[in-house]
């Protein structure tokens, strides 16, 4: 039996890492074969700025985008660099990690087979694929979301996987951490997500009932 079960995991593992790779080369082929459209490039150019300069470009701009995603953008120019390929990178690596959570998600609120079904789906999907492929905050919203929303449900006790914690980091900190980083996170990307804490209140307020 144990070995069954075992067998059977491995399946799954498989079709799930077979799903990632598929959904990292459909974002990431040809990732620089445009240059850099308007938005993009004004996500740059603010992503050039220090946080004071941004806080005081957007104030004279009356630009009314969230900064988070900018900041974060900041962050890994430092770190990667500011060619139109390596900045596109950093949404490419946040919409496939958006696959991974829809998978662990999918496997909370329904079958494995259905889980893999919806990755699948997120995987391949032109509007998934397209904004994964832009310097834009898209992606690093939805990332946001779905590791809330997962950090939300194993905080609460919601969600029993059977998977190993996401490393010792997570352990130490605890989930209630990551669920707050996540969430200041998501709303700082996108506003509408102030909707998906509306949910996740009137979720425990439905199960409380």
């Amino acid at each position: 039996m144990d070995a069954a079960l075992k067998r059977d995991s491995i399946k799954w593992a498989i079709a799930l890492v077979i799903i990632l790779l598929a959904a990292f080369a459909a974002r990431v082929f040809w990732l620089d074969r445009h240059p850099l459209w308007w938005d993009e490039g004004l996500n740059v150019y603010f992503a050039h700025q220090t946080p004071a300069a941004l806080l005081e470009e957007t104030r004279i701009t009356h630009d009314a985008n969230p900064l988070v995603y900018r900041l974060a953008m900041g962050g890994w120019k430092e770190l990667i660099g500011s060619s139109a390929f390596t900045l596109r990178l950093f949404s490419v690596f946040l919409g496939t990690s958006a696959v991974a959570l829809t998978w662990a998600i999918g496997c909370w609120l329904t079958s494995r087979k259905t889980a893999l079904i919806a990755t699948l789906f997120v995987a391949l999907s032109p509007m998934q694929v397209h904004y994964s492929r832009e310097t834009k905050g898209y992606a690093f919203a939805l990332a946001c979301a779905l590791l809330s929303t997962y950090a939300w449900g194993r905080k609460l006790g919601y969600l029993d996987l059977g998977l190993p914690d996401l490393g010792g980091l997570v352990a130490r900190l605890g989930w209630w951490t990551v669920y707050v980083l996540s969430t200041t996170a998501a709303l700082g990307a996108h506003y509408y997500l102030g909707l998906l804490v509306l949910w996740q209140g009137l979720w425990v307020l439905g199960c409380a009932g």
